[in-house]
């Protein structure tokens, strides 16, 4: 544990001194994950920055739309039928893909080969980015198509049974379903429905 702190000290202090004399970060440490001795302190911070500028972008936009009365625009519109509802959600989730992307790529390539971590190719990424974003997507649109079709036939009793029932799925099935999301290896202990 003194090790670690002493490491936190040593990067802290060295990132101190980069930013006052305008050098860039030197490569310095131990990633004890990879036994990396190249790895440039700072990726931790940088993670925790751009993980609050997302959630803090999805705040400020939803606060701004609301603020805005945008909802009561489109309202008459979407409460037509079904088919406009339908719809309704399908723009919802391309804007909100659209919003994400950026974070996505900047946290899952860009953060990573900046900080000398391991990091796919360009076109691996894109590939996995692709699939995670459209298998992501198609699960919300159901889940939320799900609960949108129950509160509209059984009112509020059947939207929280569909709630509930939606997320005893997504827990029970947690491990073939991030398997479809994303490439992962399991690891001993960890099969399919397995606890994590």
């Amino acid at each position: 544990m003194l090790k670690g702190i002493r490491k936190v000290a040593e990067t802290t202090h060295l990132n101190k001194t980069n930013s006052v004399s305008g050098s860039p970060p030197k490569k310095v440490g131990t990633d004890y994950a990879t036994n990396d001795a190249t790895v440039i302190p700072g990726y931790g911070r940088a993670r925790l920055w751009l993980g609050i500028s997302a959630v803090g972008t999805m705040v400020t936009l939803a606060t701004l739309v609301l603020a805005l009365g945008i909802p009561t625009r489109f309202q008459p519109a979407i409460d037509g039928n079904f088919g406009s509802q339908v719809i309704g959600l399908l723009l919802f989730f391309l804007i909100y893909m659209l919003i994400q992307i950026p974070f996505d790529f900047l946290g899952g390539y860009w953060l990573l080969k900046r900080f000398g971590r391991s990091h796919p190719s360009l076109g691996t990424f894109l590939t996995s980015l692709i699939r995670g974003v459209v298998s992501h997507a198609a699960l919300l649109f159901i889940a939320a198509l799900l609960i949108m079709v129950a509160s509209r036939y059984a009112g509020v009793a059947g939207t929280v049974i569909v709630g509930m029932a939606i997320s005893f799925f997504l827990l029970r099935f947690r491990v073939p379903i991030a398997s479809i999301v994303s490439r992962m290896a399991l690891v001993s202990g960890q099969a399919a429905g397995g606890s994590a």
